[in-house]
């Protein structure tokens, strides 16, 4: 499964014994050039409430690197932006935006 596209899918391709496997949402024709698919990125209420209800029974366990709350967005972008993260960067609204 790749979200990067590019020369990481590329590299990563040579890694996969079977080519039909691949699959991306970053680089669809590029997947299918090397042998697997593209899939279709939906972001609606639905795929985000289905993503939440895995995560609540342990289905997946996301990564956290590191957590900011609102007011220092602006160091979680640059905390993103060194590319060293080994996990998600997780900005948070205490009491939601506007509150």
């Amino acid at each position: 499964m790749d979200a990067v596209g590019g020369d990481a899918l590329r590299g990563a391709a040579a890694l996969v014994r079977r080519p039909r496997q691949i699959r991306s949402s970053a680089a669809p024709a590029l997947a299918t050039e090397l042998g697997g698919s593209g899939i279709t990125r939906r972001r609606d209420a639905a795929v985000y409430a289905e993503l939440a209800d895995l995560v609540a029974r342990g289905g997946i366990r996301p990564v956290i690197h590191a957590t900011f709350p609102f007011e220092e967005a602006a160091a979680a972008v640059a905390q993103v932006a060194t590319g060293h993260a080994t996990g998600k960067t997780v900005v948070t609204a205490e009491g939601g935006v506007g509150a």
